[in-house]
C-alpha cells in the first residue's frame, strides 16, 4: 500500500482544507479526524504485528508499560530480556510499546510495514518541520527533542488496560490499526502544568513518570482503524485498551530556543573538538586570575560567534 502524502493527510483531516490545519490546530489544539485515513483499515493486524515482532527477535527497543498500584501511580518502562519475558507480560495484560526508530541503524530484518511507517514519518517530519535538525535515530538527549515511530500492542488478555496519563514533548499523529483505543485528551496544550512538573527534580521525565489525571477541559473519544488523532506538544492524554489492539504513534520533534541552541552546541563540540579546559586561578594570584578571566571571555565570545553563524 502506498502511504498518503502529508499535504493530503492534513487536508483530509480538516475536510479538504489543509490551511485550516495550520491556522486552527497545529501546535494549538487537539484534532480528531474520523475515517480520514481509510487505507489503514485492515492494513496491519495485531496478530501480524506480533508475528513480525517474534521473527525480529530484538527486544532492546521494547517497553512494557507498567502502572504501579500505589499512591504515586508510578509509570514504569521495563525493557524485556527475551521473548519469554514479553510473552509473560502480555499474558498478564501488560501493554507493549515497540520503538521502531530505536532499532540499530542498518538493521536488515526490520518488517516491511514498519519501514512503511518510518518512511511516512520521515515525509511528515520533512514537510512540517523541515527547517529543523534531524536527530540521530535511537539516541535520547535530556535537553533535545526526539522523534518516534512507536507501535502500541495489547493482547486479547488485556482487559481495560492503560498506558497511563501523561504529556509528550512533541507533536503526535496517532493511528489505530486494529481494535479500539479509548482516549482521554485535553483540548489544548497545558504549558502551566508542564512547566511546573519540569521544574521538579527529574526535569522533563516528570511528564511521563506517573499515571496522571487531566486538570483542564478534555474529551473522551474512541478511535478505530481509519481514524487519526493529532495531539499538540505538552497536551495531556491517557489511552485505554480492551482486548487485542494495535496502533502506531508518529512523534515529531519540537525545538525551543534552548534545545535548538543545545543541538548546535553539540554539533560544535563534535566538529571543533572543544575539549581544552578553560583556565582557572585563585583570586590571590591577581595577574593570573585576571588573564584567565579574559581568556575565558574571549573563548566564550568565539563560541557564541560560531553559534551565531549557524543562524545567518
Amino acid at each position: 500500500m502506498n502511504m498518503i502524502e502529508p499535504p493530503r493527510l492534513l487536508s483530509q483531516m480538516t475536510g479538504g482544507n489543509e490551511q485550516q490545519f495550520f491556522d486552527d490546530y497545529w501546535r494549538k489544539r487537539t484534532l480528531l479526524a474520523k475515517g480520514c485515513f481509510p487505507q489503514l483499515d485492515q492494513y496491519y493486524s495485531a496478530s501480524e504485528f506480533l508475528e513480525d515482532y517474534r521473527r525480529l527477535d530484538y527486544h532492546n527497543a521494547t517497553f512494557l508499560i507498567v502502572i504501579s498500584n500505589n499512591e504515586a501511580n508510578e509509570r514504569h518502562f521495563e525493557v524485556p530480556k527475551n521473548w519469554v519475558a514479553v510473552e509473560g507480560a502480555l499474558k498478564q495484560g501488560i501493554p507493549m510499546a515497540v520503538l521502531a526508530l530505536n532499532l540499530p541503524e542498518g538493521f536488515t530484518q526490520r518488517p516491511r510495514r514498519w519501514d512503511h511507517f518510518i518512511s511516512f514519518h520521515e515525509s511528515l517530519r520533512n514537510y512540517v518541520c523541515g527547517d529543523f535538525p534531524i536527530l540521530p535515530r535511537g539516541q535520547v538527549y535530556d535537553y533535545l527533542a526526539t522523534a518516534s515511530v512507536d507501535f502500541f500492542y495489547t493482547s486479547p488478555k488485556c482487559q481495560e488496560t492503560t498506558t497511563g496519563g501523561h504529556y509528550d514533548t512533541g507533536d503526535v499523529f496517532y493511528f489505530v490499526l486494529e481494535g479500539e483505543k479509548e482516549w482521554t485528551v485535553e483540548f489544548c496544550p497545558d504549558s502551566e502544568t508542564t512547566k511546573s512538573l519540569q521544574r521538579l527534580p527529574g526535569g522533563k521525565w516528570n511528564l511521563t513518570s506517573a499515571d496522571r489525571s487531566p486538570v483542564r477541559e478534555h474529551m473522551d473519544v474512541t478511535l478505530t482503524p481509519g481514524d487519526c488523532l493529532y495531539v499538540p506538544p505538552y497536551t495531556y492524554h491517557r489511552v485505554r485498551s480492551n482486548g487485542a489492539s494495535l496502533a502506531v504513534s508518529l512523534g515529531l520533534p519540537t525545538f525551543n530556543e534552548v534545545t535548538l541552541l543545545g543541538y548546535h552546541l553539540m554539533q560544535l563540540q563534535f566538529s571543533k573538538t572543544l575539549y581544552d579546559p578553560l583556565p582557572s586561578f585563585p583570586h590571590t594570584h591577581g595577574n593570573l586570575h585576571a588573564t584567565a578571566n579574559e581568556e575565558t571571555r574571549s573563548r566564550m565570545l568565539a563560541v557564541l560567534n560560531a553559534l551565531a553563524d549557524s543562524f545567518r
